[in-house]
């Protein structure tokens, strides 16, 4: 009996050892299993230990200015009314997260933010249109897609002008000039076309979602 003890003892003290040593992985795994990597929780730690994201990002972490951009630039661009659902990449809004991975996979970029108490998550994939590099990044919340964005980070790999037009025809919009910063206006959706003259973003917003519209306003 004697023995028992000391063996169950000697096995213990390992496990101690073990938990104190590589506390940190432990940590990491336990969230990691109940929120899962792509998570606000499990991302916020590993930045504790590593001072690092463990994934590369697709916006930096103080992504409210960003996120308001489309409110404060509203008033002062060109509306076009559309009778479409303008969605981006065809995939209507609410499909959930699990779809989305299954689709496209493993994501190039991903962000975590916590936003007045809600978790908006970023899943980025690199892609191109009309031969112009662009990121595709999804937005969820609840594990609900809200919202999507490309995201063209150099001008000078492509003409901006024909994505411009292309997004146009596609949303049955007939332009009134030439101006690269615009909204248009669709069935409780819309798509604010944004250019800098160094980079350019096109963001697709489901309207009528609530919860998104609190969180960015």
């Amino acid at each position: 009996m004697e023995s028992v003890v000391i063996y169950f003892l000697g096995v213990l003290a390992v496990v101690i050892v073990f938990i104190i040593f590589f506390r940190k992985q432990v940590r990491l795994r336990l969230i990691s299993i109940k929120h899962g990597k792509y998570s606000y929780k499990y991302v916020k730690q590993f930045k504790k230990y590593a001072n690092k994201s463990p994934f590369p990002y697709c916006f930096k972490d103080d992504i409210m200015p960003y996120l308001r951009l489309g409110n404060a630039k509203k008033n002062n661009v060109d509306h076009y009314p559309s009778e479409m659902i303008l969605l981006f990449e065809g995939i209507p809004y609410y499909t959930s997260l699990q779809e989305i991975i299954e689709k496209y996979g493993k994501p190039d970029c991903f962000n975590a933010f916590n936003i007045k108490n809600q978790e908006l998550r970023a899943y980025g994939y690199n892609k191109s249109i009309l031969g112009i590099p662009v990121k595709a990044v999804f937005f969820f919340i609840f594990e609900s897609f809200v919202m999507g964005e490309y995201l063209i980070d150099d001008l000078t790999e492509g003409n901006i002008q024909s994505v411009s037009k292309s997004l146009m025809d596609k949303c049955g919009v007939i332009p009134r000039n030439d101006a690269m910063h615009y909204y248009i206006d669709g069935n409780e959706t819309s798509v604010y076309f944004y250019e800098n003259g160094f980079s350019a973003m096109i963001r697709y917003m489901n309207q009528a979602n609530v919860t998104l519209h609190e969180l960015i306003k």
